[in-house]
């Protein structure tokens, strides 16, 4: 139950792109605030209730839409090293480091088969609902990029989806321009060797080797950091059940005194009372939505003495009850 988080340029690019279609400010408002807050990830939790709500107000095809609009903004530093590198096949190689760092729920593999490679991306939370949603509108960017990059109308040899068609198929294969096969037990755009061993016309081998060593860095940290953060929930996770976590109790359980783990949680902009918050959050609504937990027992897991201060607190989170949002989910 560890928390995945997206880059917040990612949230950038959705909120810019769904700007243009007919949805409630209201429902934006929440999603802008957080950017103009400065924090630098969105918690996945949080970016697919988000999805899940504007797609409801949005062409079934937005998701394509999205994609066929992608900028070298949507796509931070990825942009610059690939521009750079010698060939696509160079560039799907960042591609598969960065898309973790940027999408935060998903990780992204290249596999060779015979004569063609696969670019794979794997959900990594299971619970993940706008999963087609965010598949569709990554292989719609990832093409329409590729596409600028090469500076030429390269197709892919086919696409698979793992899930089943939202739209006609003509509408798919119109913008794919290859076959496109739904229900294949994974999600892969599949090139040929031939395809990614073209020279790309930008390459510029001193700037490549900056910008690799820049994304190596900026993605390196962030798992890193990923790593230790994870640590210090799982600490709190085990301590929750028990009565609230206190900082000193963390820290003795992850071997630290409290001063460095206050040190620790201030390099990377936390507070500690922030972090359990998010914990208590992520938390929550788990729980509530796989309605396996009395509310009361729900309220205890979180290390709450009081239903009513669980209550309470939910309502903040979420803007309605714990047992309206369950007959919501």
């Amino acid at each position: 139950m560890l928390e995945a988080t997206a880059a917040s340029f990612y949230l950038q690019y959705l909120l810019q792109a769904v700007r243009g279609f007919d949805v409630p400010p209201a429902w934006l408002d929440e999603a802008a605030a957080l950017l103009q807050s400065g924090q630098q990830r969105v918690d996945c939790a949080l970016l697919d209730q988000w999805l899940l709500a504007w797609a409801r107000h949005l062409p079934a095809d937005f998701t394509l839409q999205i994609g066929e609009l992608v900028t070298p903004a949507a796509l931070d530093i990825l942009a610059l090293a690939s521009i750079s590198c010698a060939n696509l096949r160079e560039a799907l190689d960042l591609l598969c480091q960065f898309e973790l760092y940027r999408l935060g729920a998903f990780s992204c593999e290249l596999m060779c088969e015979d004569e063609l490679l696969a670019v794979c991306l794997m959900p990594t939370l299971p619970q993940l609902l706008s999963a087609p949603l965010q598949v569709e509108a990554a292989f719609a960017g990832w093409i329409s990029f590729g596409r600028w990059l090469t500076q030429a109308q390269q197709h892919p040899q086919s696409i698979e989806f793992e899930h089943a068609p939202r739209l006609p198929l003509a509408r798919y294969q119109q913008l794919f321009q290859c076959p496109v096969r739904f229900n294949a037990g994974r999600n892969a755009v599949m090139l040929s060797q031939a395809q990614c061993d073209l020279p790309l016309p930008t390459h510029n081998p001193s700037v490549s080797m900056l910008t690799r060593q820049q994304l190596g860095v900026t993605v390196g940290d962030y798992l890193q950091g990923q790593s230790w953060r994870a640590a210090v929930r799982l600490a709190l996770q085990s301590l929750l059940p028990q009565s609230e976590p206190t900082l000193e109790r963390v820290a003795l359980q992850l071997g630290l005194s409290a001063d460095e783990l206050g040190r620790r949680l201030r390099a990377q902009g936390l507070g500690f009372g922030e972090l359990l918050d998010l914990e208590r959050k992520h938390l929550a609504r788990v729980y509530v939505s796989s309605a396996d937990y009395p509310l009361a027992q729900v309220a205890q897991l979180l290390g709450y003495s009081e239903q009513s201060a669980f209550n309470r607190a939910f309502r903040r989170w979420y803007g309605v009850s714990p047992r309206v949002f369950a007959g919501e989910t």
